[in-house]
């Protein structure tokens, strides 16, 4: 999806932000590398002033620091927060922009339907009145897609989940052979999520702080969800969290959109 979304963004990121005549201070949620947010930059002249929250510190830094260097004439600032909890923004630079919110990639997919609203609010109560979110969620398609895109051939997707594992060795201390585990994502069409899994592939026994955990072949343990969403849904998903959709950029095939909610005031 990564690659769609980059599509949508190179095509229409000028029109995303360009219908406002003030200034606008762009603060985004899980900003990581903040690569995708440099199409808003170099397509709205009028993003004053960016910034990043991430819990990763240094990375947060070393991204912001290269960001600042690349566009001089806006104001790049960073915090260090877990979005997922609710914490207060510091004094920041342009306070009359308008704030508007970016929430790239599907991670907001990562969150029940509940979660998802719930974090719709915390958003709207951080950034204010008069502010927004520009917003990507994944769409609901043919579950053989759904399902190969997530147990892809080259197996990208199972090394970040067994990666799970591995980390328990390295920084728990946990006795366990992640290679005796296999990657298993499942589309739950009655919940209209993908269900990810780690399935022992054969009987063995888990060690983690004296603790002995046994598990049989076949036994699963469940590890991620991906919530996929209609358009319905998405319109519904926004008012559940105070916001109504104002524009929405769909790539060809409807697999993924990119979205602008508007604050119902």
């Amino acid at each position: 999806m990564t690659r769609v979304e980059l599509e949508i963004m190179a095509s229409y990121a000028r029109s995303m932000l360009n219908s406002y005549d003030q200034a606008i201070h762009l603060i985004e949620f899980g900003s990581g590398s903040s690569q995708k947010v440099r199409h808003l930059f170099d397509k709205n002249k009028n993003i004053v002033a960016y910034t990043a929250i991430d819990i990763s510190r240094e990375y947060l830094i070393e991204s912001c620091a290269q960001l600042s260097r690349e566009y001089g004439d806006i104001s790049v600032s960073a915090i260090c927060a877990d979005y997922t909890k609710e914490f207060h923004l510091p004094e920041l630079p342009s306070p009359t922009a308008r704030k508007v919110g970016y929430f790239p990639g599907s991670s907001i997919g990562n969150f029940s339907r509940e979660q998802a609203a719930d974090f719709l609010k915390r958003a709207a109560k951080l950034l204010g009145p008069n502010s927004q979110m520009l917003i990507g969620i994944d769409l609901k398609k043919d579950k053989e897609i759904l399902e190969a895109a997530y147990d892809d051939s080259q197996g990208v997707t199972a090394k970040f989940n067994l990666n799970i594992l591995y980390r328990a060795v390295k920084e728990l201390g946990v006795l366990i052979d992640p290679e005796k585990f296999r990657h298993i994502a499942v589309f739950n069409q009655n919940i209209g999520r993908v269900e990810m899994y780690l399935r022992s592939a054969e009987d063995q026994f888990l060690v983690c702080r004296g603790r002995e955990i046994r598990f049989e072949a076949g036994e699963k343990i469940h590890t991620e969800n991906s919530y996929k969403y209609s358009i319905e849904e998405v319109h519904a998903l926004a008012s559940d969290g105070g916001y109504s959709v104002e524009g929405s950029w769909i790539d060809k095939n409807s697999f993924f959109g990119v979205h602008l909610l508007s604050l119902n005031e």
